[in-house]
């Protein structure tokens, strides 16, 4: 349940959300310029790109398999987590719709943050120095080309682990313990998995993807903790009650149980 000395979002954070959005679009429609203004190497960019990047056709499509799975399933997750468990389990659709909200909020930072970041900084992706190549990238001498900082990929799916580690360090989503210390560290994986195939595939470099998990680190973990939650990590205390729900006389009630490493579900109740 949520702790009530913890803010709920307020009306001025949905504002400033609507605003944030309503200003990236308006960005992205005015166009992205292609000319690069920064290229070559910095700090082990290259060695790392030498050393983990690749150009043959079945690893790319391997790679990329990886890049996308992990990113796409970190992205739902902390809203499958607020619908699903916080809401459909616990039955507490209050802390559901917060979680969602903080959500909204996060990737309103993110988003521009990697815009406006892209749209002034014109970093030249690894695979241009093969542009010339009788194999060039297909995105070669477009705007893509030039959009290598930071790593929006890498900076979404940190904002993901982020925003899961702050719900579970602070919620009992899953029981307390175990459960929600594996949601954590699963989700700060496939963030790191996110950026070592951006790497590979030749589309990032190591700064890239590690600023890109700055941002996300930033707006996923600290923006919820610094406006709601507090910077204690304790979890609040979990619903004295089973979460109930009443469909067409049925009464139930559903009761997520923990034993040892185990996370189950309880369910009884009443046909009327």
């Amino acid at each position: 349940m949520w702790n009530e000395a913890w803010p709920r979002v307020r009306v001025w954070e949905y504002v400033a959300s609507g605003v944030s959005y309503t200003g990236v679009l308006a960005l992205e429609l005015s166009g992205r310029p292609i000319e690069a203004n920064w290229e070559g190497n910095f700090l082990l960019d290259f060695a790392v790109r030498d050393a983990v990047g690749t150009r043959d056709p079945d690893a790319v499509s391997a790679w990329a398999l990886v890049s996308d799975i992990p990113y796409f399933i970190s992205l739902a997750y902390p809203t499958l987590d607020a619908l699903v468990v916080a809401g459909l389990v616990w039955g507490d659709w209050d802390v559901a719709w917060q979680m969602i909200a903080m959500g909204l909020e996060a990737y309103a930072v993110t988003i521009p943050l990697i815009f406006v970041t892209q749209y002034f900084v014109h970093r030249e992706r690894p695979y241009s120095r093969f542009c010339d190549s009788e194999d060039p990238h297909a995105d070669c001498g477009t705007s893509q080309e030039t959009q290598s900082f930071p790593s929006g990929h890498v900076a979404l799916a940190s904002t993901a682990a982020g925003l899961t580690c702050a719900h579970h360090s602070r919620l009992p989503l899953y029981g307390g313990g175990a459960g929600d210390v594996t949601a954590c560290v699963t989700s700060i994986g496939a963030a790191v998995l996110t950026g070592v195939a951006r790497i590979a595939v030749d589309s990032h470099y190591l700064t890239d993807v590690l600023v890109g998990l700055g941002i996300g680190a930033f707006a996923g973990y600290a923006v919820p903790v610094l406006l709601h939650y507090g910077m204690r990590t304790g979890q609040a205390a979990p619903r004295p009650a089973t979460a109930r729900a009443r469909r067409a006389g049925v009464r139930l009630a559903v009761l997520p149980l923990m034993r040892g490493d185990t996370l189950g579900v309880a369910a009884f109740g009443t046909l009327d």
